[in-house]
């Protein structure tokens, strides 16, 4: 499952959102590095579990990052580095392929009520 974020959050929002859905892998981008470095210490979501979008960011000791760009010249070396999960049939009406959030202009942000499922892409 996706979910999208809004990247103006403070770290503090993120870490509610992150709890929320159970994080276990974020790809972002590094402009909002340092929001995402301190939501995942919060939440302890080991930053080898951050994958970033591009690869201009600030160097770090703490923090070595995969990027976006590397794990697709890795893939292109190598043979089939993993195997494609196929859906059951009718298993699409049931997953959840991105999960979206309100902006928060009226409070905090909220899940938005319709929810995109992977079944619309088959």
């Amino acid at each position: 499952m996706g979910r999208c974020s809004n990247p103006q959050f403070k770290s503090e929002e993120l870490v509610e959102q992150l709890v929320l859905v159970k994080v276990s892998l974020m790809v972002v981008h590094s402009t909002v590095l340092h929001t995402v470095l301190a939501a995942a210490s919060a939440i302890k979501l080991p930053f080898d579990r951050i994958i970033l979008l591009d690869e201009s960011f600030p160097s770090s000791r703490r923090f070595v990052a995969q990027t976006i760009p590397g794990l697709i010249a890795a893939v292109q070396q190598k043979t089939r580095m993993f195997r494609e999960r196929k859906l059951t049939p009718g298993e699409g009406k049931m997953r959840i392929a991105l999960l979206c959030w309100s902006s928060g202009t009226t409070g905090k942000p909220k899940v938005a009520e319709n929810l995109i499922s992977s079944y619309s892409y088959y």
